[in-house]
Protein backbone atom coordinates (compact mmCIF):
# COMPACT_ATOMS: atom_id res chain seq x y z
CA UNK A 1 0.00 0.00 0.00
CA UNK A 2 1.14 3.54 -0.74
CA UNK A 3 -0.80 6.08 1.36
CA UNK A 4 -0.31 9.58 -0.06
CA UNK A 5 -0.71 11.34 3.28
CA UNK A 6 1.26 13.44 5.77
CA UNK A 7 3.27 11.70 8.50
CA UNK A 8 0.67 12.19 11.26
CA UNK A 9 -2.00 10.67 9.02
CA UNK A 10 0.36 7.79 8.19
CA UNK A 11 0.72 7.04 11.92
CA UNK A 12 -3.08 7.09 12.24
CA UNK A 13 -3.44 4.67 9.31
CA UNK A 14 -1.08 2.07 10.75
CA UNK A 15 -2.72 2.43 14.16
CA UNK A 16 -6.21 2.05 12.69
CA UNK A 17 -5.48 -1.00 10.56
CA UNK A 18 -3.16 -2.68 13.07
CA UNK A 19 -2.71 -6.41 12.47
CA UNK A 20 -4.42 -6.21 9.07
CA UNK A 21 -1.14 -4.72 7.79
CA UNK A 22 1.02 -7.58 9.04
CA UNK A 23 3.21 -9.01 6.26
CA UNK A 24 2.09 -6.32 3.82
CA UNK A 25 4.39 -3.86 2.05
CA UNK A 26 3.85 -0.30 3.30
CA UNK A 27 5.55 2.34 1.14
CA UNK A 28 6.25 5.47 3.18
CA UNK A 29 6.37 8.52 0.91
CA UNK A 30 6.27 11.08 3.72
CA UNK A 31 8.66 13.88 4.52
CA UNK A 32 7.90 14.53 8.20
CA UNK A 33 8.41 18.29 8.06
CA UNK A 34 7.90 20.22 11.29
CA UNK A 35 5.07 22.29 9.85
CA UNK A 36 4.90 24.73 12.79
CA UNK A 37 8.41 26.05 12.09
CA UNK A 38 9.38 24.62 8.68
CA UNK A 39 12.90 24.43 10.10
CA UNK A 40 13.47 20.70 10.20
CA UNK A 41 11.88 17.30 10.53
CA UNK A 42 9.39 16.20 13.20
CA UNK A 43 11.18 12.95 14.03
CA UNK A 44 14.14 12.28 16.34
CA UNK A 45 17.53 13.01 14.77
CA UNK A 46 18.46 9.34 15.04
CA UNK A 47 15.31 8.13 13.29
CA UNK A 48 13.03 8.72 10.31
CA UNK A 49 9.34 8.58 9.53
CA UNK A 50 9.87 5.12 8.01
CA UNK A 51 11.58 3.86 11.16
CA UNK A 52 8.95 5.41 13.42
CA UNK A 53 6.18 3.74 11.38
CA UNK A 54 8.03 0.41 11.48
CA UNK A 55 7.93 0.56 15.29
CA UNK A 56 4.12 0.50 15.27
CA UNK A 57 3.24 -1.83 12.39
CA UNK A 58 3.79 -5.42 11.36
CA UNK A 59 4.02 -4.32 7.72
CA UNK A 60 7.38 -4.10 5.96
CA UNK A 61 7.97 -0.36 5.67
CA UNK A 62 9.93 0.76 2.62
CA UNK A 63 10.88 4.40 2.06
CA UNK A 64 10.37 5.53 -1.53
CA UNK A 65 8.93 8.31 -3.71
CA UNK A 66 9.53 11.01 -1.06
CA UNK A 67 12.03 12.92 -3.20
CA UNK A 68 9.60 13.32 -6.11
CA UNK A 69 6.63 15.65 -6.42
CA UNK A 70 3.20 14.58 -7.63
CA UNK A 71 3.32 16.61 -10.86
CA UNK A 72 6.73 15.35 -11.92
CA UNK A 73 5.88 11.82 -10.82
CA UNK A 74 2.87 11.93 -13.13
CA UNK A 75 5.12 12.98 -16.01
CA UNK A 76 7.82 10.45 -15.07
CA UNK A 77 10.62 12.80 -16.08
CA UNK A 78 12.01 16.29 -15.64
CA UNK A 79 13.73 18.05 -18.54
CA UNK A 80 13.96 14.73 -20.37
CA UNK A 81 15.54 12.88 -17.42
CA UNK A 82 13.67 9.86 -16.10
CA UNK A 83 12.96 10.28 -12.39
CA UNK A 84 14.99 8.33 -9.87
CA UNK A 85 13.00 6.58 -7.15
CA UNK A 86 15.32 6.33 -4.16
CA UNK A 87 14.42 3.28 -2.06
CA UNK A 88 15.43 2.24 1.47
CA UNK A 89 14.27 -0.79 3.42
CA UNK A 90 15.23 -3.86 5.39
CA UNK A 91 12.98 -6.52 3.81
CA UNK A 92 14.43 -7.70 0.49
CA UNK A 93 11.11 -8.99 -0.86
CA UNK A 94 9.38 -5.71 0.00
CA UNK A 95 12.20 -3.71 -1.60
CA UNK A 96 11.93 -5.83 -4.75
CA UNK A 97 8.18 -5.22 -4.90
CA UNK A 98 8.80 -1.45 -4.83
CA UNK A 99 11.62 -1.74 -7.38
CA UNK A 100 9.31 -3.69 -9.72
CA UNK A 101 6.48 -1.19 -9.21
CA UNK A 102 8.72 1.81 -9.99
CA UNK A 103 10.31 0.13 -13.00
CA UNK A 104 6.90 -0.85 -14.39
CA UNK A 105 5.93 2.83 -14.19
CA UNK A 106 8.94 3.73 -16.36
CA UNK A 107 10.93 5.20 -13.46
CA UNK A 108 14.52 4.47 -12.42
CA UNK A 109 14.63 2.60 -9.08
CA UNK A 110 17.79 3.09 -7.00
CA UNK A 111 18.10 1.05 -3.80
CA UNK A 112 20.14 3.24 -1.43
CA UNK A 113 20.41 0.82 1.47
CA UNK A 114 18.71 -0.29 4.67
CA UNK A 115 15.70 1.39 6.24
CA UNK A 116 17.90 3.73 8.29
CA UNK A 117 18.90 5.43 5.00
CA UNK A 118 15.39 6.89 5.07
CA UNK A 119 16.92 9.54 7.36
CA UNK A 120 18.99 10.89 4.49
CA UNK A 121 16.14 10.49 1.99
CA UNK A 122 13.83 12.54 4.22
CA UNK A 123 16.44 15.29 4.60
CA UNK A 124 16.86 15.27 0.80
CA UNK A 125 13.09 15.47 0.36
CA UNK A 126 12.94 18.37 2.83
CA UNK A 127 15.66 20.26 0.96
CA UNK A 128 13.76 19.71 -2.29
CA UNK A 129 10.61 21.10 -0.64
CA UNK A 130 12.52 24.16 0.63
CA UNK A 131 13.83 24.89 -2.86
CA UNK A 132 10.34 24.62 -4.32
CA UNK A 133 8.74 26.74 -1.61
CA UNK A 134 11.22 29.57 -2.24
CA UNK A 135 9.59 32.03 -4.64
CA UNK A 136 13.01 33.52 -5.40
CA UNK A 137 13.93 30.26 -7.14
CA UNK A 138 11.37 30.02 -9.97
CA UNK A 139 13.17 27.11 -11.61
CA UNK A 140 12.25 24.90 -8.61
CA UNK A 141 8.55 25.59 -8.21
CA UNK A 142 7.34 22.02 -7.52
CA UNK A 143 8.42 20.95 -11.01
CA UNK A 144 11.96 19.76 -10.33
CA UNK A 145 13.43 16.36 -9.59
CA UNK A 146 16.26 14.75 -7.65
CA UNK A 147 18.59 12.78 -9.92
CA UNK A 148 21.77 10.86 -9.10
CA UNK A 149 24.14 10.97 -12.03
CA UNK A 150 27.09 8.56 -11.94
CA UNK A 151 30.38 10.11 -13.06
CA UNK A 152 30.59 8.51 -16.52
CA UNK A 153 30.15 5.08 -14.97
CA UNK A 154 33.65 5.28 -13.56
CA UNK A 155 32.86 2.50 -11.13
CA UNK A 156 31.96 -1.07 -11.95
CA UNK A 157 29.50 -1.39 -14.85
CA UNK A 158 26.00 -2.72 -14.19
CA UNK A 159 25.87 -6.47 -13.74
CA UNK A 160 22.69 -7.63 -15.39
CA UNK A 161 19.17 -6.22 -15.21
CA UNK A 162 17.70 -4.51 -12.19
CA UNK A 163 18.29 -1.38 -10.16
CA UNK A 164 21.68 -0.09 -9.16
CA UNK A 165 22.37 -0.75 -5.49
CA UNK A 166 24.57 1.31 -3.24
CA UNK A 167 26.55 -1.16 -1.18
CA UNK A 168 27.35 -0.23 2.40
CA UNK A 169 30.90 -1.12 3.28
CA UNK A 170 32.45 -0.56 6.73
CA UNK A 171 34.58 2.59 6.64
CA UNK A 172 37.73 0.69 7.71
CA UNK A 173 37.46 -1.43 4.55
CA UNK A 174 37.22 1.59 2.27
CA UNK A 175 39.87 3.61 0.55
CA UNK A 176 39.19 7.01 -1.04
CA UNK A 177 39.45 7.38 -4.77
CA UNK A 178 40.42 10.71 -6.30
CA UNK A 179 37.71 13.32 -6.51
CA UNK A 180 36.24 13.45 -9.98
CA UNK A 181 34.89 16.71 -11.29
CA UNK A 182 31.67 16.46 -13.23
CA UNK A 183 28.79 18.68 -14.25
CA UNK A 184 29.33 21.53 -11.78
CA UNK A 185 29.85 19.32 -8.74
CA UNK A 186 32.41 16.97 -7.30
CA UNK A 187 31.78 13.32 -6.62
CA UNK A 188 34.07 11.60 -4.13
CA UNK A 189 33.84 7.84 -4.55
CA UNK A 190 34.68 5.19 -1.98
CA UNK A 191 35.39 1.64 -2.97
CA UNK A 192 36.17 -1.47 -1.00
CA UNK A 193 39.12 -3.70 -1.68
CA UNK A 194 36.75 -6.65 -1.43
CA UNK A 195 33.43 -5.49 -2.87
CA UNK A 196 32.61 -3.54 -6.00
CA UNK A 197 29.79 -1.07 -6.22
CA UNK A 198 27.17 -1.95 -8.75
Amino acid sequence: MIPAVYFDAAKAIVARYGDALNDKVYVDITNPVALATFEGLAVPADSSAAEELQKITGASVVKAFNTTFAATLGEGAVAGHVLDVLIAGDDEAAIQAVVDFAAAAGLNPVVVGPQRRARQLEQTGFLHILLSANEELPAYQWNSGVKLVPAAWSWSPPRGPGPRRLVEVPRHQCRPRPVQWGAAFAVAEWTSTGAALG
